[in-house]
């Protein structure tokens, strides 16, 4: 089970969590109670920061349990983004992963799409 620290959030009232980086020691990953969710049905046990190919963007990414070591963008399994389509961030934070902060737009992805096996993100 993921270590999920419950919080919060003082502007919209609902109950937030923030999940430690593991690869960035003070860092977190903040979702709602339905990326949580999400977490726990696909069995994600860490999260960490990943960088694209150019080291210009960076993402929550996780190992894609349903393959062997590869690694998944946690906002693209949570908005269910495939081929075509990328996430954007409506606060421009990357690590705020509230489904209400996210946004799938056509267009070419930065990140890598998430296996189809997983459960529980948005069709």
């Amino acid at each position: 089970m993921i270590n999920a620290i419950p919080s919060l959030d003082l502007l919209s009232g609902e109950t937030v969590y923030r999940i430690p980086l593991s690869n960035r020691p003070g860092r977190y990953a903040t979702v709602c109670e339905e990326g949580l969710a999400i977490i726990e049905a696909n069995a994600i046990k860490s999260l960490f920061m990943s960088a694209d190919g150019s080291r210009k963007y960076y993402y929550v990414s996780f190992y894609d349990p349903g393959t062997a070591g590869e690694m998944a963008t946690l906002a693209r399994l949570f908005v269910g983004a495939g081929r075509g389509q990328r996430v954007r961030y409506q606060d421009g934070d990357r690590t705020n992963l509230r489904l209400s902060n996210l946004r799938v737009e056509r267009g070419a992805a930065k990140g890598t799409t998430p296996n189809r096996r997983l459960l529980g993100g948005a069709a």
